[in-house]
């Protein structure tokens, strides 16, 4: 509901460039919640959905084109430079080798290749589950920019309202959408305080070797 429009809008902004997808890679991809919009960009022939949570079972497949796997992002079992759309979202920041996990994603994307990244930024709400609070707008488009991609937009998200939200969230016996709905409204209009989530818009440089950093 919040991380929503700001993806369709990078989206939005990819289709306009380039008019061909023909492989697509959803890193990290959970429950799935974003593989409809990846789906319905222009020409796409596979979308490669991968988790290292499915090792038990796998989600339901909506679309002959979607390709599930287990793994981990530090070691991808795909060829070089094969997508031309990466979508990593809300995973780096659970993986203790995160450089490799970048040096990774950057070998996958093709050339001319976008790149849709999400991570929690600090202070974060604490979580279990994270190996690091989160990232800063400068350090990880750094990250990317040593791995041959060009930052092309960066978003921000999730204020106040869903930091409370998140804070309460174990404790909440109900959720209703239609609250959750109006927090994201609130988080929109009214933005206050330190955003919880930053979003980074990429593509990988042409004619650039999209080798691993040390």
């Amino acid at each position: 509901m919040v991380q929503g429009p700001h993806l369709r809008a990078f989206v939005d902004h990819a289709v306009r460039e380039s008019q061909h997808f023909g492989r697509v890679f959803n890193a990290g991809a959970g429950e799935c919640g974003y593989s409809p919009l990846l789906l319905a960009l222009p020409e796409v022939r596979a979308v490669f959905e991968s988790d290292f949570g499915w090792r038990v079972a796998r989600p339901h497949r909506i679309d002959r084109r979607q390709v599930f796997f287990c793994g981990s992002l530090t070691s991808i079992p795909l060829m070089d430079e094969r997508f031309d759309f990466v979508l990593c979202t809300e995973v780096l920041e659970h993986i203790v080798e995160h450089e490799d996990a970048l040096n990774e994603i950057a070998r996958v994307t093709a050339p001319g290749g976008w790149l849709v990244i999400t991570v929690p930024t600090p202070p974060a709400i604490p979580d279990v589950m994270h190996v690091r609070e989160g990232y800063r707008q400068n350090e990880l488009a750094a990250m990317l920019t040593c791995r041959g991609f060009e930052i092309v937009a960066i978003r921000f998200c999730m204020y106040f309202f869903f930091r409370v939200l998140l804070e309460k969230w174990p404790k909440l016996r109900w959720r209703p959408r239609i609250a959750i709905r109006g927090l994201a409204v609130l988080d929109k209009l009214i933005p206050i305080g330190p955003p919880m989530d930053l979003m980074i818009f990429a593509r990988m440089r042409n004619g650039t070797s999209a080798s691993t950093a040390t």
